[in-house]
This record gives structure tokens, C-alpha cells and sequence, in this order.
């Protein structure tokens, strides 16, 4: 250890030289980019928030842990095509707290975390367990059975264009019909037609393919179009529908009326007669003879007079079952009506839809307007046979029901698949009595399955009541005043559509089952 005097004495550095300081090392030049606060000095730029993560804005550098991915990897549950494609998607996130899970619809919380509910038409279970399958939309509206659409039997649908089949003259000139082979339905055009004849028409768009007839100058001498068909007799016909006895149907059909180009005759909508919609099955009585069909669902203008009178001056929804005997004539008798605000005018378009989602009930449209729709029973028809008129037997599991036509006793309105109650069968036949649904309908019997042993033919006072069976119809032609002029209107019939199906109700109205040969 040094002494005090030594410690305290100045060191001799005479013996020291200086050193030269060397100099600084040179910096070397920056890779490019701001090295700006909590900038990674690697990088040449500024990484976009999205692309970044956080240590990217908050180090310098980089420890064990931390991803050096800067677009992390979808989840194994998402699905760009799904997200793609659907309205809307769930979405299950990780939550920072709370649940272990934050289910969402379309980025909002769901009100119960425990429970994520899918709903709305494009939401299907399946087809596997666990999967859920989502579509933009509601697809066409319809329950199907078949996956293969095109291919499925659970619907009906009609649909006709009028593009093409101008019609075959069976016998005479233009002013005698009936016309075959009309449009892609094969439409028969029955009655009287004016010396106009226009056939298809190419059209312009939308309104592409028009079937067209103009009136003759005779009263109560109209056109109407139907559906080629079997008729058996001269007031029945084969070819109606049990509309009234079913649900989930619509039907549509697509007109104007409008003078007579080829002729010259200005447009008149007076000492007309023009239904549009369904008629019963007793329309050939009218052939050739009168201009108003007893039976008839749809929408009317018919400007007779004859009492009672009708004369209407708009377009109007008429509901109606009157009877057809064996000495057949107009019938003025008004159904339940409902004039609308719209009046025959010269070239304009209009569309009438008939929709049933109730059985027994329909709801008629014209344009498309809320204004101009109504709503209305189907009704229904009535019979009573003369005194000991009425007839039934049972043989071999096939029940017979008939009734002489006379001019107080009507032709019988009712086809296959048609429901209808019977009364008045005494002693062994009243087994015949009760709701039955017929396997055939003419114009005075009626007949249906059965499992009940066989009954000896006889006679009883009966009474029969159903409504009626239907089909499509379009008329145009004269009412019943005289001397009306011809080649004054031009019906231009552009499209007709039907369709049948428990999706026309609603989505969940039935179930298919794929035991049934039309799953329902």
C-alpha cells in the first residue's frame, strides 16, 4: 500500500508521449425507407396496417414467438365460395373475452351466444349431417321432390308463347271454327270468328307470338280458346280441372284488344262479350249459340241488356254457376262481381293472374293492381234429379250415380278428382250417400272407387252438390244484341301459364314424399 506521501505526489510523465485519437468508423449508408419510430430497420418501407402485424409498429427487431406471416391463413371454416355466393353468412370469431366463441350474422352479435340460428328461404340442412346449405335466393318458388328439376314430377306447369301452329281449319272458311294445333299447347279456337282471321302473329318484345281473331257481325256469335280435350256428349267436356277442390295454383294469361288492322274498322268495345279466365266443363252448349258461359271464374265485359242485365262498362271479376239443361241459352244471372277501375281500350296490354292458396278460394288480379283484386269463394253447384230420377248401383267396387237432364234438371259440372256430397239414397243404396271423390264425371253420371259390397241398381229423388270442375278459356265475341258490327275488335292473346304446386302456398306448406309417385 502507498504511503501518504506518495499517494499524494504528482507521477513524473516526462518519460509519456501523446497518442493521436484515431478517427471515427464511417456509418453505412441506409437500405432505403425512413427509419421512423417503431419501424422495423429491415424493412424498405412502411408495411400497410392490414399486411402488418403488431410488432411490426412497436420493435425493432424480432424475438422467438413472434409469426412472420403478414397475411395469416383463413380459418379451416371459411369458404371463399360460400362467402362469395351467399346473402348471408355466419360467422364464428375469436373473442378476447367473454364466450369462447362470438357468433354473427353478417358482422352483428347474435342475441343468444349459445345458439346460432340459421334462417330464411336460401337455408337447407344438409345434404350431410352437420352441413348447412345456403343459396342467394329461394330458388323457383316451388317444393321439389326430384334434385334434377327439369326432371321432377312434384309440379305441373303449362306455358304457352304463341310462337308458332297458326291453327287447322277443320271444315269450312275463316268465319266457321273450330281451329287445332294452336300455339305449343295445341289450343282449339270454337265458335264464330270475323272474316279477319289474323292467326300467329310474330310480335313485337316483350311481346313476342300473339294468337288474334276479330268478330262477325252476328249477335251472340263468339271465339273462345281451350284446350284440345275429349268431350263426351254435347254439354259435357273432358278436359276440366277440380280447381275448386285443391290448393296451390296459379294461372295467368296476358291480352289486348284492339281494332282490326286489315279491315280498316276502327276499335268499339260495344255489343261485346269477352271471359277470360276458368269456365265449367258444360261450355260446348254455347257453341255457335250464345256468347256467356253458365260456369265461369275469371274476368268479364259484357255489355248485354237482356234482363237481367249485365252492361258493364269496366273490366269485370265474376264468380259464377248457373245451370246448363238440355234447351241451352244465355243465363244473365250474375255470380258475386267486382268491377274494377279499368275499361276496354284500344291497345293496351293487360294481365290477369288467378292464385289459389286456400281450396275453395281464389284471388283474382288485373295488372298486377291491388286496387283491381278480389278475393272469392269458388262457388257452388247444385242438383236435385225429378221424383225418383236419380239412379245409383255398386258392382265390382265401381259406384255408378245418375239423374235424367231435362229442362228443369242441369247437365252434371263436376270431372275427375272432384269432390261432392250426395243425398237422398234410401234403403240398401244409401251406402252411396255421403262425401265422395269421383274417378269420372259426365253430363248425367258420375262414378268413383269403392270398397263396399255390391248394390242392386234403383231409384231414388237425389241431390248432388260440389263445385264445380274448370279449365282455362278465353273468349271474345258479341253480346246478344242485334246487328252488331263486325271486325270491330281484334282479341291479341300473348300468353297463358299455369302452375300447380304446394310451393305456390308457401315453402314449408308440405312436405315431398319420395314414396308418392308426385311426392305429394
Amino acid at each position: 500500500m502507498p504511503s501518504l506521501k506518495e499517494a499524494t505526489t504528482k507521477p513524473d510523465l516526462s518519460n509519456y508521449e501523446l497518442v493521436a485519437t484515431p478517427p471515427t468508423p464511417p456509418t453505412p449508408p441506409s437500405r432505403g425507407g425512413s427509419h421512423l419510430p417503431g419501424n422495423s430497420p429491415h424493412t424498405l418501407a412502411p408495411l400497410p396496417v392490414s399486411f402488418g402485424s403488431a410488432p411490426d409498429f412497436q420493435r425493432g427487431f424480432y424475438v422467438r414467438g413472434t409469426s412472420q406471416q403478414r397475411i395469416p391463413p383463413l380459418p379451416v371454416q371459411a369458404s371463399t365460395a360460400v362467402g362469395a355466393s351467399a346473402k348471408s353468412q355466419a360467422i364464428v370469431e375469436a373473442a378476447t373475452s367473454g364466450p369462447s366463441v362470438d357468433l354473427q350474422v353478417n358482422g352483428v352479435d347474435n342475441p343468444i351466444q349459445t345458439k346460432a340460428n340459421f334462417t330464411g328461404t336460401g337455408v337447407r340442412y344438409g345434404p350431410g349431417p352437420g352441413q348447412i346449405n345456403i343459396t342467394g335466393g329461394s330458388g323457383d318458388g316451388l317444393i321439389h321432390g326430384d334434385p334434377i328439376w327439369v326432371h321432377d314430377s312434384a309440379y305441373i306447369e303449362l306455358r304457352d308463347d304463341f310462337l308458332s301452329g297458326s291453327g287447322i281449319t277443320n271444315s269450312g272458311s275463316d268465319g266457321t271454327v273450330p281451329r287445332n294445333e294452336i300455339g305449343q299447347l295445341g289450343w282449339m279456337l270454337c265458335g264464330t270468328i270475323g272474316s279477319s282471321f289474323g292467326g300467329i302473329n310474330g310480335g313485337g318484345f316483350p311481346y313476342i307470338g300473339q294468337m288474334t281473331w276479330t268478330q262477325n257481325g252476328s249477335a251472340s256469335a263468339a271465339a273462345f280458346l281451350v284446350l284440345q280435350t275429349n268431350g263426351r256428349g254435347s254439354a259435357h267436356n273432358l278436359g276440366s280441372w277440380p280447381l275448386g277442390d285443391t290448393a296451390g295454383w296459379k294461372k295467368t294469361w296476358v291480352f289486348k284488344l284492339d281494332g282490326d288492322f286489315v279491315t280498316g274498322v276502327p276499335f268499339s268495345s260495344a255489343q261485346k262479350a269477352i271471359y277470360i279466365g276458368l269456365v265449367g266443363s258444360t261450355y260446348p252448349a254455347m257453341v255457335n249459340s250464345f256468347s256467356r258461359p253458365d260456369v265461369f271464374v275469371g274476368l268479364r265485359f259484357d255489355t248485354s241488356t237482356t234482363s237481367p242485365i249485365i252492361d258493364d262498362s269496366f273490366f269485370t271479376f265474376e264468380a259464377v254457376a248457373n245451370s246448363t239443361t238440355n234447351s241451352p241459352a244465355r243465363n244473365n244471372t250474375q255470380g258475386t262481381t267486382f268491377v274494377t277501375t279499368v275499361a276496354p281500350v284500344a291497345g293496351v296490354w293487360h294481365r290477369l293472374d288467378i292464385v289459389c292458396t286456400t281450396i275453395g278460394t281464389v284471388v283474382m288480379t288485373l295488372d298486377g293492381s291491388s286496387t283491381n283484386t278480389f278475393t272469392v269463394a269458388i262457388p257452388t253447384f247444385s242438383l236435385t234429379s225429378s221424383a225418383s230420377g236419380g239412379s245409383g248401383s255398386i258392382t265390382s267396387g265401381q259406384a255408378q250415380v245418375g239423374w235424367s237432364v231435362s229442362s228443369s234438371v242441369p247437365d252434371g259440372v263436376w270431372d275427375q278428382g272432384s269432390v261432392v256430397t250426395i243425398s237422398g239414397f234410401t234403403a240398401g243404396r244409401s251406402a252411396l250417400n255421403g262425401v265422395q271423390i269421383l274417378g269420372e264425371g259426365l253430363a248425367n253420371n258420375i262414378y268413383w272407387d269403392t270398397s263396399h259390397a255390391d248394390i242392386s241398381f234403383g231409384n231414388d229423388t237425389i241431390t248432388i252438390a260440389g263445385r264445380p270442375a274448370l279449365q282455362p278459356f278465353f273468349q271474345m265475341g258479341n253480346d246478344d244484341t242485334s246487328s252488331p258490327q263486325s271486325n270491330s275488335m281484334t282479341a291479341w292473346v300473348d300468353y297463358f301459364s299455369f302452375i300447380w304446386n304446394p310451393g305456390v302456398i308457401s315453402l314449408t306448406a308440405a312436405t315431398p314424399d319420395p314414396t308418392k309417385p308426385r311426392y305429394f
